[in-house]
């Protein structure tokens, strides 16, 4: 068994590298932006306090950063192991997260670099979509009938039953799935939802390069 926890730490640090530089100074429609480096602040939830609509925000940057590549789907972690072998809740539903918004991010960046290793530099470019939480959290209830409460009666299920990999589709109305990452060393449950559907949802998609942040394609 592998942790991915100090990879994802360490491509994730890059990340917040690349954003810093290339998109927060360049987007228009989030303003006064501050990256949060207080550890506390951090642990609720809070990479980067902001201005959206005049309203202030506290944006979680999550990274799918472990593939060089823009994915298809983005994992909802609701479910992890944490260093004290405990089985804690996932950022999706953690209700001592003060974030107001997530920033979902993708990566395109040399296919022979992995993400235990890339740098800023190494990234092409990225795609990133702003999502309001509770906007999140009422299309998962209205789509897939997916609560807090309906998750941890799920993960029981996942777990009693030792339901490894992907499951099956959550209902027919997405392609939405859970997947129990079994042989990590934080065996995470995630939910694993397409692009699409995040991008129907979100307030902004961008790609961000080097040279500008322009409109992604939906």
């Amino acid at each position: 068994m592998a942790s991915t926890f100090i990879p994802d730490l360490h491509a994730e640090q890059e990340l917040a590298n690349f954003l810093d530089k290339f998109f927060y100074n360049k987007v228009n429609e989030i303003s006064n932006t501050k990256r949060i480096k207080n550890d506390k602040e951090q642990y609720e939830g809070i990479d980067i306090m902001g201005e959206y609509n005049a309203s202030t925000i506290f944006i979680d940057e999550k990274g799918y950063l472990s593939i060089p590549n823009l994915g298809p789907t983005f994992a909802l972690e609701v479910s992890f192991l944490n260093q004290d072998k405990k089985r804690v809740e996932g950022w999706l539903f953690d209700s001592n997260k003060k974030t107001t918004h997530y920033l979902l991010c993708w990566n395109k960046r040399n296919k022979y670099i992995k993400h235990k290793d890339v740098k800023e530099h190494d990234f092409y470019y990225i795609t990133a979509m702003l999502i309001e939480r509770t906007t999140l959290h009422q299309y998962l209830k209205d789509k897939l009938s997916i609560t807090q409460s309906s998750v941890k009666e799920d993960i029981d299920d996942i777990l009693k039953n030792n339901r490894k990999g992907s499951g099956p589709k959550i209902n027919n109305n997405s392609s939405a799935k859970y997947y129990y990452s079994s042989h990590l060393d934080e065996k995470p449950i995630n939910i694993v939802i397409s692009k699409k559907e995040l991008a129907d949802i979100s307030l902004l998609y961008k790609v961000v390069k080097r040279s500008g942040v322009s409109n992604a394609n939906y």
